[in-house]
């Protein structure tokens, strides 16, 4: 009989079980937030890393060029050269192009040119983009506050520090016409809010910064770090 009742006053009563679940459920509540939110925040430094990465062979590649940036699908073919996600192969030290279905590009497509949150997968989706103003003619800067201005080499654009060079994208090309939102085109393409409701931007001088929208283009404010010449 005594060890009858001694089992029955260790055993977990219904009650206590439920009491014991309930601090289990609001303790992962409290926790699974946080923990989000260090995934969040170690894809953001992993993909800022990426595109450091990018920016800075982009630099390199214009050392070894003469001073002019690799040019984007915008207007590579017309001057006989590879866009620069295959141009900057051989800075990056990722092989050479062989072509979209090629080993080496597989590899990078979905490896450096990958943000961590972005889920897409494909030899030619690209989870960053250029933007193109470093290789706009002037009739195309004409329509935007650049009157007509070019930067056909770096050091003709007057701040490194504040212009954009590389960015979080969500489009389907590999680059940002950032001068067409002057007349209404829509920056939609811009993954404006992949980390936590901002996105990774890529400055000339290669270093990168994780901003909101607005602070990088917002016209009311007199706000576009896109046009080198409008860039504080």
């Amino acid at each position: 009989m005594e060890s009858k009742a001694t089992d029955a006053r260790s055993a977990f009563t219904l009650v206590e079980l439920l009491v014991v679940v309930g601090i289990v459920a609001v303790l992962l509540a409290i926790l699974l937030p946080a923990l989000a939110r260090a995934q969040d925040g170690a894809r953001t430094v992993r993909c800022a890393g990426n595109l450091r990465q990018i920016a800075l062979a982009a630099n390199m590649y214009a050392i070894e060029n003469d001073d002019v940036l690799p040019r984007s699908s915008h207007s590579a073919l017309a001057h006989g050269q590879l866009p620069w996600g295959p141009a900057l192969m051989n800075q990056l030290n990722a092989g050479t192009y062989t072509g979209a279905f090629g080993p080496e590009w597989e590899k990078l497509i979905n490896g450096l040119y990958r943000c961590p949150s972005d889920l897409r997968r494909g030899v030619g989706q690209y989870s960053y983009a250029k933007s193109v103003y470093p290789e706009l003619t002037g009739p195309e800067t004409g329509i935007t506050p650049a009157a007509g201005k070019t930067w056909p080499r770096m050091q003709r654009i007057p701040r490194h520090a504040s212009t954009i060079l590389f960015v979080d994208y969500q489009g389907t090309s590999d680059h940002v016409m950032a001068h067409f939102w002057y007349i209404g085109a829509a920056s939609d393409d811009v993954a404006k809010l992949r980390h936590r409701n901002r996105a990774n931007y890529a400055m000339v001088d290669g270093h990168v910064e994780t901003l909101d929208f607005n602070q990088t283009y917002d016209p009311a404010r007199n706000i576009d770090n896109w046009n080198p010449v409008t860039a504080q």
